[in-house]
């Protein structure tokens, strides 16, 4: 298998974040490997990201890898307890819109499951923290190309 190279990506804009969004889809991450900082306004998911970058090659994999929002003020979970650690999340996408103070950012998850942060600005980071390694399957999300 080839190993993709590794991501460090920021989005700043609505054009970065659909590609960012685009690279983290089907991240999966247990809510105990999610945190919220208040005193340094950082949140931060680590999981395991599916490397869509790589798929095309026949040699689906994975790898660790942090998703990091800076600037947070506040922090809402829906459809899930912060409390539950063990419930895995499947990140499908990542939507930003301005608010009064900032923007909001959602984190989407399948099962209507959502985090949504509240920020002074967008700074979204996405790092490879780790080495790829195979995966059996490629996600399959019922749309036909």
């Amino acid at each position: 298998m080839t190993a993709p190279i590794p991501i460090h990506l920021q989005a700043e804009d609505e054009d970065d974040l659909i590609v960012l969004s685009g690279l983290a889809q089907d991240m999966v991450a247990r809510v105990a490997d999610m945190a919220y900082v208040a005193k340094a306004r950082r949140f931060v998911v680590m999981g395991q990201r599916f490397c869509w970058e790589a798929a095309s090659t026949n040699n689906p994999a994975r790898i660790r890898s942090a998703l990091r929002a800076e600037s947070v003020t506040s922090v809402r979970a829906r459809g899930f307890s912060p409390f539950e650690s063990d419930v895995v999340l499947n990140l499908l996408s990542i939507r930003t819109q301005p608010s009064e103070n900032g923007c909001q950012i959602d984190l989407l998850f399948s099962d209507d499951k959502s985090v949504r942060l509240q920020a002074e600005a967008l700074d979204l980071w996405l790092e490879d923290v780790g080495q790829a390694y195979p995966v059996k399957s490629t996600p399959d999300h019922g749309v036909i190309g």
